[in-house]
């Protein structure tokens, strides 16, 4: 498959060798050759004569090893799988509960300036306090606590800078890698890998739409207001 057909624009293609790269040096370069896309992985062929070492550790810590350093979507994806017993033996499980999305935290003024553009108004009017530390950092967003002008304490959660870009880009890619499995490794067919990158889908746009979130917890303020 050209690879300009899989990724759509010159940096989709730049993220998908990355990807492939990561995974082959992972030990997983023959599956990328059974997809038709080693041509698109620099040096695999010395990467697959290493791959014997890689197969010291299991094909489970590999996998998790690999999802850790392609970043946020993949890190969230090895969670949504974790919870999958129904698809996944008790040895990836184990290790894909491993994953972690902490991340050090960015410039607390990016998030001043990105909770003043989505508000429409300054830190100062919204406020009457912000708290440069966040409480926590994820690899989508971080949460900062504030005090409302009418004293209300509130925690208010700020998207990273850019990430729903890389996010939606590594999932059009992971859509697509999907399908090359399904059609040339029939064997992993019985993970079902289209239809959990089509569940993770859903899921990640639901945790990225802090508005429907937002008026989700409004309405189930209103539904207990008189409990």
């Amino acid at each position: 498959m050209n690879i300009f057909r899989l990724a759509r624009h010159y940096r989709s293609g730049q993220r998908l060798r990355q990807i492939l790269t990561v995974l082959a040096r992972h030990g997983f370069g023959h599956v990328i050759e059974r997809m038709n896309l080693a041509e698109h992985v620099p040096l695999l062929g010395r990467i697959l004569r290493r791959e014997q070492r890689t197969e010291e550790r299991s094909i489970a810590t590999r996998l998790v090893d690999a999802l850790q350093e392609l970043g946020p979507t993949f890190v969230k994806f090895g969670q949504m799988l974790s919870g999958r017993p129904d698809l996944l033996s008790d040895e990836y499980i184990v290790e894909l509960k491993k994953l972690r999305d902490q991340v050090e935290p960015f410039d607390s003024e990016q998030a001043r300036l990105i909770v003043t553009t989505e508000l429409g108004a300054p830190i100062e009017e919204l406020f009457s306090e912000f708290s440069n530390v966040p409480l926590a950092s994820g690899s989508i967003a971080q949460v900062h606590e504030a005090v409302m002008k009418d004293g209300r304490v509130v925690v208010v959660k700020v998207k990273r800078p850019g990430i729903e870009h890389i996010i939606m880009t590594d999932i059009d890619l992971l859509t697509d890698l999907a399908k090359l499995l399904k059609r040339h490794v029939p064997e992993l067919e019985v993970f079902r890998p289209t239809m959990l990158v089509d569940e993770f889908q859903r899921g990640i746009r639901r945790e990225l739409d802090f508005i429907t979130e937002a008026g989700y917890t409004a309405k189930f303020a209103r539904i207990h207001a008189d409990t």
